[in-house]
């Protein structure tokens, strides 16, 4: 029983330990699969993913209110959100819902894959299993490596 109340207060806090993306749509706290989205994102007829924002970014008005029913739409339909007269979101609330999911997919990536990654195909595999690199690892150099920048006077240099 605590479990539950314990998985359900994450979710509505917005930290859904199964990595599902968790929105509102104007009635009730909602979560959904971030990759079918972002797929549903991405084949949608009428929105192009990088292009359809930038509108928003142009000085003319015709432009912009496209843009913002391009987005409202295909928000709308990805995420099964009905329009504002029904209860749903604006057109301006369904672009803070695609800049929070494009910022939820950003953090993902920053942070690190939704699934596990493979071993490296240089790698390879200790007797108990653990990986290890091989011994030329192009990426050091003979001082190691340093966690300054380079130029700082703490930075190891190559003159001496």
């Amino acid at each position: 029983m605590w479990t539950r109340f314990w998985l359900w207060l994450l979710t509505r806090l917005g930290q859904d330990p199964r990595g599902l993306f968790v929105f509102f749509d104007g009635h009730r706290w909602r979560a959904t699969d971030p990759l079918q989205a972002a797929r549903d994102l991405f084949s949608h007829p009428e929105f192009d993913w990088d292009e359809t924002p930038k509108m928003l970014m142009t000085g003319q008005a015709t432009i912009q209110l496209e843009a913002f029913r391009m987005i409202g739409g295909a928000v709308r339909t990805v995420f099964r959100i009905p329009a504002v007269e029904s209860g749903g979101l604006t057109e301006r609330e369904c672009l803070d819902l695609l800049t929070g999911f494009r910022q939820y997919l950003g953090d993902v990536k920053k942070n690190g894959s939704l699934f596990r990654t493979l071993p490296d195909s240089t790698e390879t595999r200790s007797a108990d299993g653990s990986p290890t690199k091989p011994a030329s690892d192009s990426g050091s150099t003979a001082a190691g490596p340093s966690c300054e920048p380079p130029g700082s006077p703490e930075a190891p240099t190559s003159g001496g």
